[in-house]
């Protein structure tokens, strides 16, 4: 199980537990809100990974490194006694909540510095309690909730008080050391206090650009030994260097990190999930179903192992998204474009209006005319084609009354399709359907977009090349798997009353999911097959 089956597994398990709630209406308040809790669980599901340590040890550029970025403040003096937590958000947002004040202050990631650092805010004068930042890393978007903790050992002595009040939080801990003086008295008491929570401990040993590499070895087996020394078997240390530009041994620990990630949420929280979710369906009428697919959801949890090849690495990790397709903008621009004049030359002439007659609008592009006109546009351009339409049955009728086909009124009906507003989209399609090709086999930026489903086939179809098709292929696939994930994501938190959990993406869903399978509003759904 990587990563995104083991945000399926949740799905599922929501799509398990909505089933049961249909059915379970009218049973009473304590299974509705036995139902409201579990849906509140699997939507606020994440994983508080602390990094702790003396200060100075490089904290902050640890987590800067896993989460490649450069936005989380650096500073060579010690932070002030903040806890500043990491989470998920389509956008980069740094929300500010004060100890005396109930309303929080949103701030730029620029100005940060000033509200965490002891330069910006010494002693914390300013009575901050914790700075909150959201930003678009994939590591945080799969479940990880990071807390930087102040530096222990400072001479702002509420910093080792706020950072050992705030273990308790922790799932697991990041303590961070360094090459310089691994283990500190400072850090060997977080190492017993995480111990006493019965919390994972993970220890990085940090600056490893400092000492050459024979050194670098007689210290880590220095920090292996006293670990060992102390009851821990088996402990996990990492030597990196997580300095802007020198990076060493991040993309092991980012491994290591995503494989604890999977086996620790499948082994605990989806398990205690099933067994929750077990004790409401379990006394239902009419849930054989439910209960059959929750037991099948157990089994796999609890079997097979854990594939590491399949879960995403620091470089690969960015999943491919959908923001809109590039052949229906192309295709609303130019029929926005068109529409913008050409209402007008329909009410001021009258050879306009008259060519518009012998063919006419299609029905959806009447109908946006309609919106672009007006009324009184509507009315001056539209009256001419009824007129002739109208003129066309009187003939049909007068036929049929000497012995003429009926076919003749199927055959007025088809006459509108020379509607001038198909012929500037299609002329846009296909100019922006040869660009896409074009673009990826010039291997262009523009070449990584997806597209609606109909003119994806139609860009697949003009490069004709297998191999180029095949890639296109997987792109194409992984941002709809991407966009159902953002819509299941977005049903959940729905259901589980939690929308201040909704990211962009999230909020955005149904638009960009039903775009994917229909084309965009503007170029007025899937294009017909050539």
């Amino acid at each position: 199980m990587d990563l995104r089956e083991y945000e399926h597994v949740k799905f599922a398990l929501a799509e398990i537990v909505r089933s049961a709630a249909l059915k379970h209406r009218g049973e009473g308040d304590s299974g509705d809100t036995a139902v409201g809790d579990i849906f509140a669980r699997l939507a606020e599901d994440r994983f508080n990974l602390v990094v702790a340590g003396r200060f100075n040890r490089g904290k902050t550029s640890l987590m800067n490194a896993l989460l490649s970025t450069t936005r989380l403040p650096v500073d060579i003096l010690p932070l002030t006694s903040v806890i500043t937590t990491v989470s998920y958000g389509s956008e980069e947002i740094a929300t500010i909540e004060y100890q005396e004040r109930s309303i929080p202050e949103r701030v730029s990631l620029d100005r940060l510095d000033e509200y965490v650092t002891e330069r910006g805010n010494p002693g914390n004068v300013l009575g901050i309690a914790t700075a909150r930042i959201q930003l678009p890393a994939d590591l945080l978007r799969r479940g990880f909730h990071f807390i930087d903790t102040p530096g222990v050992g400072s001479p702002v002595v509420e910093n080792t008080a706020t950072t050992h009040a705030f273990l308790p939080e922790a799932d697991a801990v990041l303590l961070v050391t360094s090459f310089e003086s691994p283990l500190s008295e400072d850090e060997m008491r977080i190492v017993q206090l995480v111990r006493s929570y019965g919390r994972r401990l993970f220890f990085i040993v940090n600056k490893a650009d400092l000492v050459d590499p024979g050194e670098r070895a007689k210290i880590r087996d220095y920090v292996l030994d006293v670990l060992r020394s102390i009851g821990i078997d088996g402990p996990e240390v990492f030597s990196v260097c997580a300095r802007e530009g020198q990076h060493f041994g991040i993309d092991g620990l980012y491994a290591h990190l995503m494989r604890f990630l999977v086996e620790r949420k499948q082994a605990d929280f989806l398990r205690v999930m099933c067994d929750r979710i077990a004790d409401v369906v379990d006394d239902l009428p009419d849930c054989d179903s439910e209960r059959a697919n929750l037991r099948a959801l157990a089994q796999a949890i609890r079997g097979g192992p854990i594939e590491a090849k399949r879960l995403p690495t620091l470089d690969s990790a960015r999943e491919t998204r959908f923001f809109g397709c590039a052949v229906c903008e192309r295709e609303s621009a130019a029929v926005v474009a068109f529409l913008s004049s050409y209402q007008y030359a329909l009410v001021k002439s009258e050879r306009e209006r008259s060519e518009l007659a012998e063919g006419g609008f299609c029905g959806v592009h009447a109908w946006q005319y309609h919106a672009f006109a007006g009324p009184r546009g509507a009315c001056v351009a539209l009256s001419v084609s009824l007129i002739r339409a109208a003129e066309r049955l009187e003939r049909a009728a007068d036929a049929l009354a000497v012995g003429g086909s009926i076919d003749a009124i199927s055959q007025i009906a088809d006459e509108g399709g020379r509607c001038p507003v198909c012929r500037v989209r299609s002329d846009a399609e296909l100019a922006a359907v040869g660009e896409a090709a074009r673009a990826i086999r010039e291997d262009t930026e523009d070449g990584s977009r997806s597209y609606c489903l109909g003119h994806f086939r139609a860009v697949a179809k003009t490069l004709r090349d297998t191999e180029l098709v095949r890639r296109a292929t997987k792109r194409q696939a992984e941002a709809m798997t991407t966009t159902a994930d953002d819509m299941r994501r977005y049903v959940l938190k729905f259901d589980a009353t939690r929308r201040y959990l909704m990211d962009w993406e999230e909020r955005d869903a149904d638009r960009r999911g039903v775009e994917l399978v229909a084309g965009s509003r503007g170029a007025n759904g899937i294009p017909r097959e050539r």
